[in-house]
């Protein structure tokens, strides 16, 4: 069984996995503790043990499917507190393979063994670093599926707290005097970004209803330059969102939430 900080991480991953679900548009079909029925089908095989419905997955075999298909391939007992939270929580909703290349590009490595990127992570000299580019990278992902307009709200919020938890682990470990000030850094500057976004989103938004009162249809170039200022507004609007999600989530997390 895993050890470290497994018991921790498991229960924040639990938070956005738990309960029983069998959403038409989840690939995964029935799920139980975010395992779904094929895994626990090979799980059960693998024990000699005749399959049942995931519904009645007994919690021992939970934690034992998460352990041995999640924490211990991706090394994480290895990987710095917090650094180790982003890698399994995206093991856990995307894929260990893609949490690996996701771990690759942040740390600009050609390394392929999770444990050599590992100790790769163990040296670098700002570990919140990592946390918030790996997190960043998991959701620009996500917002590309076709299935994001279905759970991306969730994703979001998910992704936006795994990262402030991890960010909160690395301070509890490099500078454990000054974690709430840390979180509280962090939510400002979430804060400051998405007013920025917030603003320009109004600016281009009030931009092109106006121009639209006096466009010529019949001139391409002003319909482009319309198509533009749209864009813009939709690109500051998404921004803002996601800075917003996370500043929502440092604070939520200062407060020990």
């Amino acid at each position: 069984m895993a050890k470290g900080n497994f018991p921790t991480c498991l229960q924040i991953t639990l938070a956005y996995e738990g309960g029983f679900s069998n959403d038409a548009h989840d690939p995964g079909g029935a799920t139980m503790w975010g395992i779904i029925q094929v895994e626990y089908d090979k799980y059960r095989r693998g024990k000699g043990e005749p399959t049942q419905t995931v519904r009645d997955i007994s919690h021992d075999e939970m934690e034992e499917i998460y352990a041995a298909n999640y924490w211990n391939p991706c090394q994480c007992e290895v990987w710095p507190q917090g650094n180790d939270l982003v890698v399994w929580d995206a093991a856990v909703n995307s894929g260990v393979t893609r949490s690996k290349q996701w771990a690759q590009n942040v740390l600009m490595t050609p390394a392929k063994a999770w444990l050599e990127m590992a100790r790769i992570a163990q040296a670098q000299p700002d570990r919140t670093d990592f946390v918030k580019r790996f997190c960043a990278k998991r959701l620009s992902f996500l917002t590309a599926l076709a299935t994001w307009q279905f759970f991306g709200k969730g994703w979001g919020s998910r992704v936006a707290n795994v990262e402030a938890r991890g960010v909160k682990m690395v301070a509890q470990q490099m500078n454990p005097g000054a974690v709430t000030v840390t979180l509280a850094n962090e939510a400002a500057r979430a804060g400051k970004r998405a007013r920025g976004h917030a603003t320009a989103t109004g600016g281009a938004t009030g931009g092109s209803a106006a121009a639209t009162q006096a466009i010529d249809w019949t001139h391409p170039i002003e319909i482009v330059a319309i198509a533009c200022l749209l864009a813009l507004a939709a690109y500051c609007g998404w921004y803002w969102w996601v800075h917003r999600q996370r500043a929502q989530a440092y604070a939520a997390v200062a407060m020990g939430g």
